[in-house]
């Protein structure tokens, strides 16, 4: 019995933090105290064990030790780690209790001279193992399930513990009629209909939350689209001033064009350079970017208007009359594309070259947008560990989920790449059949 209870104590710990970091895409807070602490509080846990079935004949419950080690190794608030344990906790042991008892029934007397607990305790390592198995499966597409589970409110995870509390007493006490060999048709009826009452309390949490996702996508789309009306706004706005001072500079060409003749004859170069900075400022003044549609216009005027001094902006391409993206589906991509880029300029050193350049490929079936920009490599992502060389994760971490969802929307794809302090972004939108 030892032996099996070792056993399971290492897989559900294995389990469980698999499923936190790979299923839930939290993010790790490894320092070497807190390696060691975790350690010593896997062996601690191992050791009550060994004692507890050697002197009492039962093995102490793993929760406490695993939510201790969570909060150790694991970002996110304390409310956030004990309510997705209790989610992991109890999918683990329904699943578990539901397979056992079902293959235990089917099976009718093949497994007489097997009891009913040890039938269990055989299922529960076998579900421990498919758990961490599908951990482990699902670790390259974390990233994406992280930015789902972020979305949900700290409300919610009060609702998700407190039914997560009542399904599991609903479930022991589905388990104390099953397991007691009691022979009532009508307790061991109950005895389902519990079980069935605890699927169905899973259920509609599940839905709630689906619901609450949906919602908050709903939500963001508004705002964004609320955001892209305002800068619409401000664009009209800044281009009728620039046009009215491109008239009044147009207006008064000709007499510009005397005065520096006359500073050429008279050979006064200082006031000759003056006076032509003066009209270059003009010109800076009065340019905007035109892309050949207005959704795209908006978003990256008002982005480059934005940019502070000593930043390089360059912009290639432009978008055909016939556009197949909703307007509304280039200001997500171009805005949180520029987002990024500006955070991750303010991040940059400011001694080195800082630059943005945004490629625009439009052909009548496929739309790319290629951009790359300036990212220091020494910037600390959200557990505050530094960020690898392949991928700055703090700067073009947030933001890019909205991006991929667009670009399946259109059978595209998106790619990212950083290197020597350039972060790259490839986005690939292809036209509906």
């Amino acid at each position: 019995m030892l032996l099996s209870v070792l056993i399971n104590t290492i897989l559900e710990f294995a389990a469980i933090i698999l499923i936190f970091y790979s299923v839930l895409g939290t993010d790790l807070l490894i320092t070497p105290a807190r390696k060691l602490l975790s350690v010593l509080m896997f062996t601690a846990q191992i050791i009550f064990q060994a004692v507890s079935v050697k002197i009492f004949n039962t093995p102490v419950i793993n929760t406490f030790s695993i939510l201790a080690v969570i909060i150790i190794i694991f970002s996110g608030s304390i409310l956030y780690k004990i309510c997705w344990l209790f989610v992991c906790s109890l999918a683990i042991v329904l699943l578990s209790y539901a397979v056992s008892n079902i293959c235990y029934i089917l099976s009718g007397g093949l497994f007489s001279n097997i009891s009913l607990t040890v039938f269990l305790g055989i299922f529960d390592k076998t579900i421990l193992i498919i758990f961490i198995i599908s951990a482990l499966a699902l670790d390259k597409s974390r990233q994406q399930r992280k930015n789902i589970i972020c979305q949900i409110e700290r409300k919610s995870y009060f609702l998700v513990l407190f039914s997560c509390i009542i399904t599991k007493l609903l479930l022991g006490i589905s388990e104390l009629l099953f397991y007691k060999n009691i022979t009532g048709i009508l307790k061991n009826i109950t005895a389902y209909l519990i079980f069935v009452l605890v699927i169905m309390l899973l259920a509609a949490i599940t839905a709630f939350l689906k619901i609450q996702y949906q919602h908050n996508i709903l939500k963001e789309k508004e705002e964004l689209h609320q955001k892209y009306i305002e800068m619409e706004q401000i664009y009209y706005s800044q281009l009728e001033k620039k046009n009215n001072d491109l008239r009044a500079f147009r207006h008064d060409f000709n007499n510009h064009i005397l005065v520096l003749q006359k500073l050429t004859a008279r050979n006064q170069t200082r006031e000759l350079e003056s006076y032509l900075h003066e009209i270059s400022l003009i010109h800076t003044k009065n340019f905007y970017i035109s892309t050949g549609n207005i959704a795209a216009d908006v978003i990256i005027n008002h982005f480059y208007n934005k940019l502070g001094n000593g930043i390089l902006f360059k912009i290639s391409g432009y978008f055909q009359n016939k556009c197949f993206i909703e307007n509304f589906d280039i200001c997500t991509i171009l805005s949180n594309l520029l987002s990024n880029a500006s955070e991750a300029l303010e991040n940059a050193d400011t001694q080195s070259a800082r630059e943005i350049y945004l490629d625009i490929d439009h052909s009548p079936e496929r739309i790319s947008i290629f951009m790359k920009n300036t990212s220091g490599h020494n910037a600390r992502n959200l557990s505050g560990n530094l960020i690898t060389t392949k991928q700055d994760k703090k700067n073009h971490g947030f933001g890019l989920e909205n991006i991929r969802k667009t670009a399946e929307k259109y059978h595209g794809f998106i790619k990212t790449s950083y290197k020597n302090n350039m972060f790259y972004t490839y986005v690939v939108l292809n036209k509906p059949l």
